[in-house]
């Protein structure tokens, strides 16, 4: 991606500072995996083998089964104070025929710069024991006055209960490799290994190791705990981009409410809400 975006600064001054604030502090190129949604934001990404939560269809689709409640949340984010760009998501959550299936619309960007990440996931337990995820994704990226760009990666989950608290997780993204055509460059392929300890539902601990091939390995934990049935406090850390995170979750019957803010130690705070029904 980096000879596009090249190309695209000499057009857009604010591009510039679009990535300076962004880009190089959570990612490296386009549609690098920066997280969704206020409660997997809260516990520092490390979602691949968290099981209780909602966007499974992004960290970890083998996950989805865990889920079997039908459900629609709403997600909203900024960065660093600013009011643009900001990132918005829509889940769908909804099993067809006891075959549980997950949906998943994120956007960033503004007007100028603007990446489309559309994700489709299923999955299955073999045994009752090990679960199989697949999640199909369209990737639409679009920068002003230039060009756009339309790709599609699969992605593969696997996700293991060690024990009855213990938990293990993998996942692989863009496992076919897509490209943008334009510029014949590759997305980004990550490999996530996670484990999930869950202390009798009070305390949970998560913790991954990640890889994107392009760069080097980064670590990434969280925490979550449950104070009351309907209030639940969360922590979280990412290594490489030097951000920690503190969430706190909010159930009232069918609605979930879910407020995090994130830390970086340059660039400042940044803001995520999130709002979920059951259905």
């Amino acid at each position: 991606m980096h000879r596009f975006k090249n190309k695209c600064l000499g057009f857009h001054p604010g591009f510039l500072c679009y990535f300076t604030l962004l880009l190089s502090s959570t990612c490296q190129a386009a549609f690098d995996f920066i997280g969704v949604g206020a409660e997997p934001l809260a516990l520092g990404n490390a979602m691949v083998a968290y099981r209780y939560g909602a966007y499974a269809v992004y960290y970890n689709p083998a996950n989805i089964t865990a889920e079997r409640k039908p459900l629609i949340e709403l997600g909203y984010r900024s960065f660093y104070g600013l009011s643009s760009p900001n990132q918005t998501s829509v889940l769908l959550q909804y099993p067809v025929r006891s075959v549980p299936l997950a949906i998943c619309c994120i956007n960033l960007g503004d007007r100028i710069y603007r990446e489309m990440h559309l994700a489709l996931g299923s999955s299955c337990t073999y045994q009752e024991k090990l679960s199989l995820g697949i999640s199909l994704n369209l990737y639409y990226l679009n920068i002003a006055s230039y060009s756009t760009a339309l790709s599609a990666g699969i992605n593969l989950g696997f996700a293991y209960p060690l024990s009855d608290r213990f938990t293990m997780g993998v996942l692989i993204t863009n496992v076919n490799q897509p490209k943008f055509s334009i510029i014949n460059e590759k997305l980004p392929q990550v490999f996530v290994l996670g484990w999930c300890y869950n202390l009798q539902q009070k305390i949970i601990f998560c913790c991954d190791m990640f890889r994107d091939v392009k760069y080097e390995q980064d670590y990434r934990a969280g925490v979550l705990l449950k104070l009351r049935a309907a209030l639940t406090l969360r922590f979280g850390l990412e290594d490489k981009s030097n951000t920690c995170t503190m969430g706190l979750g909010l159930t009232l019957k069918r609605f979930k409410f879910d407020y995090t803010v994130m830390l970086h130690n340059t660039l400042g705070l940044s803001q995520a809400t999130s709002i979920q029904l059951a259905l």
